[in-house]
């Protein structure tokens, strides 16, 4: 898999995961993950669960050091470091 692909399953993880803790601000990281792997499930992740769980655990790790950080610079910060979080 290239890290193409490996990204839009970081960023697919990651975006679900800030969507999902913006409309349950009180939600554990467990029920974040547990809902974004549900939401997620389908063909088109088929075989990217290792990145989803990356992009949301790294997502929700950048907005617990600096809760006031903005999705898009998550995101950002995510797409800058895909090399360096999947290594091949």
């Amino acid at each position: 898999m290239d890290i193409t692909k490996k990204g839009i399953g970081m960023v697919a993880g990651a975006n679900e995961a800030l969507v999902y803790r913006k409309a349950h601000p009180r939600s554990s990281d467990e029920e974040v993950m547990k809902h974004v792997m549900h939401s997620l499930n389908g063909k088109q992740f088929k075989n990217s669960q290792m990145e989803i769980v990356v992009g949301v655990s790294h997502a929700l790790k950048l907005i617990a050091r600096n809760p006031s950080i903005s999705d898009k610079a998550v995101i950002s910060q995510i797409v800058n470091e895909l090399s360096t979080l999947l290594p091949n």
